[in-house]
């Protein structure tokens, strides 16, 4: 890392600790996952549920064993990775009957919604999913899009996911743009929504708004990579609603519908 580098990072804690000191001093003594879990904790408060059951959610993880058989399965290409986790203990707690991702790729956000679903033994996750082939990956690094990898040669979509949790799941293989809107229109309403398909600011704005009409009075729209521009900051100005960012350094945020 080169020192102009080493100087945003610094100007970037400082400002994250005058606006949330508490959120910082739980990253520089306890790292970024116990600082990711305090979010959880605000998020569950928000939404009229007890730190004392986020903690037990955690703790039905059996200390990250899910997490690691996930994570073997997926790799290198672990996406969200330990996020996941607090996917988990979210849906846990609201236990939606109708959750909607775009984006599946190796599978791991996935299999924690899945995970959630089962143990909650509730509710359905559709997924959309656009599978790109080697010649669009690298037309997108061409032209400086951040996507996903091409998938690996003889898999397929959501390839990490345990077999054992695949049973509310639903996958629809095209591009967002095209399929989002009708699945929505035909299911009516979405509890949870999580974007984690093409992260180009006109896409990410798209999927937000055409979810968030969807989503009712504490409904959560989650997204990945938020980091990558501004389109989640500006959604979250367009609704008044306060963003809470899950990872410390940015990458997973949650929006939560007054």
């Amino acid at each position: 890392m080169g020192l102009f580098k080493y100087v945003q990072s610094g100007q970037k804690l400082l400002t994250k600790g005058f606006n949330d000191p508490l959120l910082v001093l739980h990253y520089l003594l306890y790292g970024n996952r116990k600082a990711a879990q305090l979010q959880v904790r605000r998020v569950a408060e928000t939404l009229g549920y007890k730190a004392q059951d986020v903690d037990k959610y955690y703790n039905n993880l059996e200390s990250g064993k899910f997490l690691a058989r996930v994570l073997k399965a997926a790799s290198p290409f672990t996406g969200v990775g330990a996020a996941g986790e607090d996917f988990y203990v979210i849906l846990r707690l609201i236990r939606p009957e109708i959750v909607v991702e775009t984006g599946v790729f190796s599978g791991v956000s996935s299999a924690f919604i899945l995970k959630a679903l089962k143990d909650n033994d509730g509710g359905m996750l559709y997924s959309i999913d656009y599978p790109l082939s080697e010649q669009e990956y690298a037309a997108n690094l061409e032209s400086g899009i951040e996507t996903a990898f091409a998938l690996p040669e003889g898999k397929k979509p959501g390839f990490a996911i345990p077999e054992d949790v695949k049973g509310r799941w639903v996958l629809k293989r095209g591009k967002s743009n095209e399929i989002l809107p009708n699945l929505l229109k035909e299911l009516g309403r979405v509890d949870v929504f999580l974007h984690d398909s093409h992260h180009t600011y006109e896409n990410m704005m798209f999927e937000y708004s055409t979810a968030w009409d969807y989503l009712p009075k504490g409904g959560l729209l989650l997204s990945d990579n938020t980091d990558y521009n501004n389109a989640f900051r500006d959604f979250s100005r367009k609704v008044k609603c306060k963003p809470i960012h899950l990872s410390f350094r940015g990458g997973v945020g949650a929006i939560i519908k007054k």
